[in-house]
Protein backbone atom coordinates (compact mmCIF):
# COMPACT_ATOMS: atom_id res chain seq x y z
CA UNK A 1 0.00 0.00 0.00
CA UNK A 2 1.48 3.35 -1.05
CA UNK A 3 0.15 5.69 1.71
CA UNK A 4 -1.12 9.04 1.47
CA UNK A 5 -0.34 11.82 4.20
CA UNK A 6 -2.14 14.73 2.71
CA UNK A 7 -4.89 15.47 4.72
CA UNK A 8 -7.85 14.55 3.53
CA UNK A 9 -7.73 12.55 0.68
CA UNK A 10 -8.88 13.02 -3.24
CA UNK A 11 -10.90 10.48 -4.58
CA UNK A 12 -7.64 9.94 -6.83
CA UNK A 13 -5.40 9.41 -3.44
CA UNK A 14 -8.04 6.67 -2.50
CA UNK A 15 -8.11 4.94 -5.76
CA UNK A 16 -4.42 4.82 -5.81
CA UNK A 17 -4.07 3.02 -3.07
CA UNK A 18 -4.99 -0.24 -4.58
CA UNK A 19 -2.84 1.00 -8.08
CA UNK A 20 -6.14 2.18 -9.81
CA UNK A 21 -6.92 5.27 -11.57
CA UNK A 22 -9.76 7.19 -10.44
CA UNK A 23 -12.87 8.04 -12.42
CA UNK A 24 -13.23 11.50 -13.82
CA UNK A 25 -14.45 13.34 -11.29
CA UNK A 26 -15.77 17.19 -10.18
CA UNK A 27 -16.44 18.91 -7.07
CA UNK A 28 -20.32 20.54 -6.84
CA UNK A 29 -22.42 22.01 -4.23
CA UNK A 30 -25.33 20.45 -2.93
CA UNK A 31 -27.54 22.22 -4.88
CA UNK A 32 -26.35 20.63 -8.00
CA UNK A 33 -26.73 17.02 -6.88
CA UNK A 34 -30.57 15.90 -7.17
CA UNK A 35 -32.55 14.36 -5.10
CA UNK A 36 -32.65 12.08 -3.50
CA UNK A 37 -28.87 11.57 -3.79
CA UNK A 38 -28.39 14.64 -2.01
CA UNK A 39 -30.51 13.95 0.62
CA UNK A 40 -28.42 10.86 1.36
CA UNK A 41 -25.33 12.53 0.51
CA UNK A 42 -25.11 15.83 1.90
CA UNK A 43 -24.95 15.54 5.77
CA UNK A 44 -22.82 14.44 8.56
CA UNK A 45 -24.34 11.22 9.45
CA UNK A 46 -22.53 7.35 8.87
CA UNK A 47 -24.11 6.32 5.49
CA UNK A 48 -24.75 2.91 6.81
CA UNK A 49 -27.53 4.29 8.88
CA UNK A 50 -28.92 6.62 6.36
CA UNK A 51 -29.08 3.99 3.37
CA UNK A 52 -30.92 2.11 6.02
CA UNK A 53 -33.68 4.50 6.56
CA UNK A 54 -33.99 5.24 3.01
CA UNK A 55 -34.55 2.02 2.04
CA UNK A 56 -36.30 0.70 4.46
CA UNK A 57 -34.17 -2.25 5.88
CA UNK A 58 -30.90 -3.59 6.63
CA UNK A 59 -28.22 -3.18 4.27
CA UNK A 60 -24.78 -5.86 4.01
CA UNK A 61 -20.71 -4.73 3.52
CA UNK A 62 -19.68 -6.89 0.58
CA UNK A 63 -15.68 -6.84 0.53
CA UNK A 64 -13.89 -6.13 -3.38
CA UNK A 65 -10.80 -5.65 -2.44
CA UNK A 66 -8.30 -4.97 0.48
CA UNK A 67 -4.85 -3.97 1.35
CA UNK A 68 -3.44 -4.00 5.04
CA UNK A 69 0.08 -2.43 5.86
CA UNK A 70 0.78 -1.99 9.60
CA UNK A 71 -2.29 -0.33 11.14
CA UNK A 72 -3.44 1.06 7.64
CA UNK A 73 -6.28 -1.05 6.08
CA UNK A 74 -8.14 -0.43 2.81
CA UNK A 75 -11.24 -1.61 1.08
CA UNK A 76 -12.96 -1.38 -1.74
CA UNK A 77 -16.88 -2.10 -0.99
CA UNK A 78 -20.14 -2.53 -1.68
CA UNK A 79 -23.24 -2.17 0.33
CA UNK A 80 -25.82 -3.75 -0.78
CA UNK A 81 -30.05 -4.75 0.29
CA UNK A 82 -29.70 -7.52 2.73
CA UNK A 83 -31.99 -9.66 0.99
CA UNK A 84 -30.07 -8.97 -2.43
CA UNK A 85 -26.64 -9.86 -1.76
CA UNK A 86 -24.62 -11.21 -4.66
CA UNK A 87 -27.09 -9.72 -7.15
CA UNK A 88 -27.17 -6.66 -9.34
CA UNK A 89 -29.36 -4.50 -11.49
CA UNK A 90 -29.98 -0.44 -11.78
CA UNK A 91 -32.63 1.90 -11.34
CA UNK A 92 -34.37 2.68 -8.01
CA UNK A 93 -34.73 -0.53 -6.44
CA UNK A 94 -31.04 -1.33 -7.17
CA UNK A 95 -29.74 -4.27 -5.20
CA UNK A 96 -26.42 -2.54 -4.96
CA UNK A 97 -27.06 0.86 -3.14
CA UNK A 98 -23.54 1.77 -2.35
CA UNK A 99 -19.90 1.88 -3.44
CA UNK A 100 -17.35 2.92 -1.57
CA UNK A 101 -13.23 2.93 -0.97
CA UNK A 102 -12.51 2.89 2.99
CA UNK A 103 -9.32 3.47 4.64
CA UNK A 104 -8.74 2.79 8.25
CA UNK A 105 -6.25 3.98 10.95
CA UNK A 106 -6.24 1.19 13.04
CA UNK A 107 -4.44 2.69 15.86
CA UNK A 108 -7.81 4.82 16.87
CA UNK A 109 -9.75 1.28 17.01
CA UNK A 110 -10.04 -0.38 20.39
CA UNK A 111 -9.24 -4.07 20.20
CA UNK A 112 -12.89 -5.42 19.68
CA UNK A 113 -13.66 -2.43 16.80
CA UNK A 114 -10.50 -3.50 15.06
CA UNK A 115 -11.24 -7.39 14.91
CA UNK A 116 -14.88 -6.59 13.45
CA UNK A 117 -13.30 -4.30 11.22
CA UNK A 118 -11.02 -7.05 10.09
CA UNK A 119 -13.75 -9.61 10.13
CA UNK A 120 -15.52 -7.69 7.08
CA UNK A 121 -18.81 -8.48 7.71
CA UNK A 122 -20.23 -5.53 8.92
CA UNK A 123 -20.76 -2.30 7.81
CA UNK A 124 -18.35 0.55 9.63
CA UNK A 125 -20.92 2.49 10.82
CA UNK A 126 -22.38 -0.31 12.65
CA UNK A 127 -18.83 -1.23 14.44
CA UNK A 128 -18.19 2.34 15.20
CA UNK A 129 -22.10 2.50 16.82
CA UNK A 130 -21.68 -0.80 18.85
CA UNK A 131 -18.59 0.11 20.08
CA UNK A 132 -19.44 3.33 21.48
CA UNK A 133 -16.39 5.09 20.10
CA UNK A 134 -16.41 8.88 20.19
CA UNK A 135 -17.15 9.67 16.51
CA UNK A 136 -17.76 12.57 14.52
CA UNK A 137 -17.96 12.79 10.64
CA UNK A 138 -17.33 15.20 8.08
CA UNK A 139 -18.53 15.61 4.59
CA UNK A 140 -15.63 17.62 2.53
CA UNK A 141 -16.24 17.31 -0.83
CA UNK A 142 -19.53 16.49 -3.27
CA UNK A 143 -19.02 14.92 -6.36
CA UNK A 144 -20.53 14.26 -9.63
CA UNK A 145 -18.84 11.42 -11.19
CA UNK A 146 -18.86 9.64 -14.43
CA UNK A 147 -18.36 6.05 -13.64
CA UNK A 148 -15.83 3.61 -15.03
CA UNK A 149 -16.48 0.12 -16.07
CA UNK A 150 -16.45 -1.00 -12.68
CA UNK A 151 -18.93 1.45 -10.78
CA UNK A 152 -21.33 0.68 -14.47
CA UNK A 153 -21.30 -2.81 -13.68
CA UNK A 154 -22.26 -2.80 -10.00
CA UNK A 155 -24.59 -0.56 -10.66
CA UNK A 156 -26.22 -2.34 -13.68
CA UNK A 157 -25.75 0.94 -15.84
CA UNK A 158 -25.95 0.21 -19.63
CA UNK A 159 -23.21 1.58 -21.76
CA UNK A 160 -25.61 2.62 -24.27
CA UNK A 161 -28.06 4.85 -21.52
CA UNK A 162 -27.58 8.45 -22.05
CA UNK A 163 -25.21 10.30 -20.15
CA UNK A 164 -27.81 12.07 -17.95
CA UNK A 165 -29.02 8.09 -16.24
CA UNK A 166 -25.05 7.18 -16.48
CA UNK A 167 -23.97 9.71 -14.13
CA UNK A 168 -23.14 9.32 -10.69
CA UNK A 169 -22.97 11.11 -7.34
CA UNK A 170 -21.03 10.58 -3.99
CA UNK A 171 -18.94 12.21 -1.17
CA UNK A 172 -15.37 12.28 0.68
CA UNK A 173 -15.50 12.41 4.29
CA UNK A 174 -14.07 11.55 7.51
CA UNK A 175 -14.46 10.04 10.62
CA UNK A 176 -13.25 11.01 13.67
CA UNK A 177 -12.44 9.08 16.80
CA UNK A 178 -12.39 11.23 20.01
CA UNK A 179 -11.65 13.95 17.36
CA UNK A 180 -8.91 12.05 15.64
CA UNK A 181 -9.22 11.28 11.52
CA UNK A 182 -9.47 7.66 12.06
CA UNK A 183 -11.53 6.76 8.55
CA UNK A 184 -10.81 8.42 4.97
CA UNK A 185 -14.59 7.83 3.03
CA UNK A 186 -15.19 7.54 -0.80
CA UNK A 187 -19.22 6.75 -0.69
CA UNK A 188 -20.75 6.86 -4.49
CA UNK A 189 -24.38 6.20 -4.79
CA UNK A 190 -25.86 4.52 -8.30
CA UNK A 191 -27.91 6.70 -10.30
CA UNK A 192 -31.65 7.47 -9.00
CA UNK A 193 -34.90 8.17 -10.88
CA UNK A 194 -34.28 11.64 -11.45
CA UNK A 195 -31.45 11.03 -13.58
CA UNK A 196 -33.47 8.35 -16.01
CA UNK A 197 -35.96 11.16 -15.88
CA UNK A 198 -33.79 13.92 -17.15
CA UNK A 199 -32.57 10.88 -19.72
CA UNK A 200 -36.15 10.36 -21.08
CA UNK A 201 -36.48 14.27 -21.91
CA UNK A 202 -33.37 14.22 -23.49
CA UNK A 203 -34.39 11.87 -25.91
CA UNK A 204 -37.68 13.14 -26.97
Amino acid sequence: MKLVEAFPHTIGDLYGLFGREAPRATVVSARAVPQPQRSLLAHESHMTVTLEDHHGGPVEVVVLDRVLHDDHYARRILLCRAANVGRTFGGDGSAVVQFGIVLFNLRFATDEARRDILGESVPIGHILIRHRQLRRISTHSLLEIEPDDEMRRHFGIAESEEREARRVYGRLATIFCDERPAVELLEVLPPGPAAAAAARVSAT
